[in-house]
């Protein structure tokens, strides 16, 4: 089983900064698809009512700078990020994590859709990723 980088976890800790509000919201929208033999994809959204697009897209695209992650591509004006972060299975073994986030206005400020994919055959935790993306 391939365990979440530090650095990863990080990240998507920092990006659900507005305590049990956004918790509870990001948790409530948290969805799983996918199998172990064409990999996983994990996702969910929060929205953030005291924030603006632009100022909270600039705020993820530093803590995913910060913690490591390799930012892919950045597009500000659609406010999407893409990164990655190479892993170690138990087995030794070796993959790729794909993160996507989007930020983008909403009624209430801004909300951000995270979306995690692991490779086919290997196995996330899925807790760790519940946790990873949405806790404080």
């Amino acid at each position: 089983m391939l365990l979440l980088p530090k650095a990863a976890l990080l990240s998507l800790l920092l990006i659900s900064a507005d305590a049990l509000a956004n918790e509870q919201q990001c948790r409530a929208n948290f969805k799983q698809t996918g199998s172990f033999l064409m990999g996983r994809t994990f996702s969910s959204w929060e929205e953030f009512p005291a924030e603006t697009q632009q100022a909270l897209f600039k705020r993820i695209y530093a803590d995913v700078a910060k913690s490591g992650l390799k930012i892919i591509h950045v597009d500000k004006e659609m406010g999407i990020l893409s990164a990655e972060q190479a892993t170690t299975g138990g087995d030794g073994s070796a993959a790729t994590l794909d993160f996507m986030l989007i930020v983008e206005p909403s009624a209430k400020g801004a909300k951000v859709t995270t979306t995690l994919k692991s490779p086919p055959g290997k196995a996330l935790s899925q807790d760790a990723v519940f946790k990873a993306i949405c806790s404080e």
